[in-house]
């Protein structure tokens, strides 16, 4: 956008909700006093017209919106027909969860596998060091001397997740992660 358009006369726009706000704008991080959220990581990067319309009032569901859209003419698009929470990457997110990737394996299982097979070109181009992967699902690892469970996320391949669904395994079918790609992490905070 830097080489096409115009910081002063550009807005750029959001399809963040209300739901999600955070990600649009939140309070100041205690640590740094700086605010978080799109709305001040473009602002800092010279962009000061941002907005996320979904974020004001009426409240509206993503429901609404693709009924909205649908009564405006617009094509819904479809991997929200499809049953998939967002319509970015195709389908696919960093960010996703058991869930969500149960349903892109049984879904899509052609960009499933594309992205297994990236996942493991990617680590094969890398001998010796950590194998890299975008799963790592919650799992009670032990429990405490008081009886809870201690519960730590551990990385798995898509390979070996969809031998594990493929199996018969169980998963977190309402782990479907949540999509950030936007929001600054703590590290680019």
């Amino acid at each position: 956008i830097s080489e096409n358009c115009d910081p002063e006369d550009t807005a750029l726009v959001f399809g963040i909700s209300w739901d999600e706000a955070h990600r649009y704008e939140s309070e100041p991080d205690p640590k740094t006093g700086k605010r978080r959220g799109v709305k001040h990581r473009y602002a800092d990067l010279g962009w000061p017209h941002v907005e996320a319309p979904l974020c004001e009032s009426p409240w509206l569901s993503a429901m609404d919106v693709r009924a909205w859209a649908r009564l405006e003419g617009l094509t819904v698009p479809r991997l929200y027909g499809l049953g998939f929470s967002h319509n970015n990457c195709g389908g696919f997110c960093v960010k996703a969860g058991e869930g969500h990737f149960a349903h892109l394996l049984k879904t899509l299982p052609e960009v499933y596998a594309y992205h297994e097979a990236q996942e493991e070109a990617f680590n094969a181009a890398r001998p010796g060091k950590r194998r890299q992967t975008v799963l790592a699902p919650e799992r009670e690892v032990g429990r405490d001397p008081a009886g809870k469970p201690i519960k730590k996320r551990v990385p798995i391949s898509l390979r070996e997740f969809r031998e594990h669904i493929q199996a018969g395994g169980t998963y977190d079918l309402f782990d479907i992660g949540g999509c950030d790609c936007f929001y600054p992490t703590e590290e680019a905070a």
